[in-house]
């Protein structure tokens, strides 16, 4: 019990105050291949739940690539090929594109990183007409991760804003990511991840989400 009782005191805040919220959840595999200590890609394949799980929301395949510049320093990019459900009730295509810089900074048994990263989203299908057919974001992210002696579990807490870019007609934050969960290491190369997110948008009308978010990952 005791090793459970850092994360669950993590996950407590964000699951009170994301009461009355929707409810989804995004499961996901991820496979990595590493070429280099510096270069390696991964390919990663998700479903995402919406409306209390009910609703299969989207569904995506992303592929991309990561290069240590220097030590505590990486930058990469990535590709999401996504099939969404649209307000018409049908699914339809959309791309997102990422590229990031990401620091990251050990300190005795706690890892902190920051990520940035630009955000384009390409859609087919828009609701009425003259409505923006791409959406461009600016995102960063903090992360503080801590490994524990007593188990194989590596409780971790992040928090994400993401602020529009190139439009005129939005500015400041417009929504936020709060994430509290835990990594476990099966093997040297294989891990599960569990965390629960609370999604929050600062525009009218967008209500707010609680995630469960459940991961596999296998380094090839």
């Amino acid at each position: 019990m005791k090793k459970l009782l850092f994360p669950v005191l993590l996950l407590l805040p964000l699951i009170l105050s994301g009461q009355g919220n929707d409810f989804g959840i995004w499961a996901g595999i991820t496979g990595k291949h590493e070429f280099s200590k510096k270069l390696d890609a991964e390919l990663f394949l998700s479903t995402r739940t919406t409306d209390n799980t009910s609703v299969l929301d989207q569904y995506f395949a992303e592929a991309g690539m990561n290069y240590k510049i220097i030590k505590y320093l990486s930058a990469g990019g990535s590709v999401r090929l996504i099939n969404k459900l649209e307000d018409d009730g049908n699914y339809h295509f959309r791309q997102k594109f990422y590229f990031y810089l990401k620091g990251e900074v050990p300190v005795g048994r706690f890892d902190f990183s920051g990520r940035l990263t630009y955000q384009r989203a390409v859609m087919s299908y828009v609701e009425d007409e003259g409505d923006p057919q791409s959406e461009n974001y600016l995102r960063f992210k903090v992360k503080a991760a801590f490994e524990t002696k007593i188990s194989p579990l590596s409780p971790f807490i992040s928090f994400e804003p993401f602020f529009p870019v190139f439009d005129d007609t939005k500015n400041g934050i417009e929504k936020t990511r709060a994430s509290a969960g835990c990594e476990l290491k099966i093997t040297r190369k294989s891990s599960v991840e569990a965390a629960f997110v609370l999604e929050n948008f600062t525009r009218e009308g967008k209500a707010g989400k609680n995630i469960l978010s459940l991961g596999f990952q296998q380094v090839f």
